[in-house]
């Protein structure tokens, strides 16, 4: 089946949540936690870029999964490891001392913000918000 409308909505979401996010980190300079790290991470700390990529990755193809398949036994795994991966993603974040909770909490909000926003766009039957007449 060919769902271009689908890979657009998961494209925005998957580009945009990145970008704003690390204005974000640029506007804010949170350092990350003094404590020793298991591995590197340079940059600033809030919001975490892999929970709101991963978020906005995971999310997106959930929210088009479940427009698609009709089998409910189907929706309720493939909302289990979206989720999963979602929640374990921020979690190691965490472990590996990479950053606060905050900092996840905030990529998840953040994520969760734009997705809900796009969501609503996409479901609109006609895009009259998109008007560009003028332009």
């Amino acid at each position: 089946m060919k769902y271009f409308y689908s890979a657009i909505f998961v494209a925005i979401n998957v580009i945009t949540i990145p970008a704003i996010n690390h204005m974000i980190k640029v506007a804010v300079q949170r350092p990350r936690p003094e404590h020793h790290h298991y591995i590197y991470a340079g940059g600033f700390s809030f919001p975490s870029g892999h929970s709101a990529g991963s978020f906005a990755l995971y999310i997106s193809l959930l929210i088009v999964a479940l427009f698609i398949v009709n089998n409910l036994f189907t929706k309720i795994i493939l909302s289990i490891i979206a989720i999963g991966f979602v929640i374990l993603i921020g979690y190691s974040r965490i472990f590996l001392g990479v950053h606060y909770p905050s900092d996840v909490v905030g990529g998840y909000l953040l994520a969760a913000t734009i997705i809900t926003f796009t969501t609503l766009l996409f479901r609109t039957k006609n895009l009259s918000i998109l008007n560009l007449k003028g332009i």
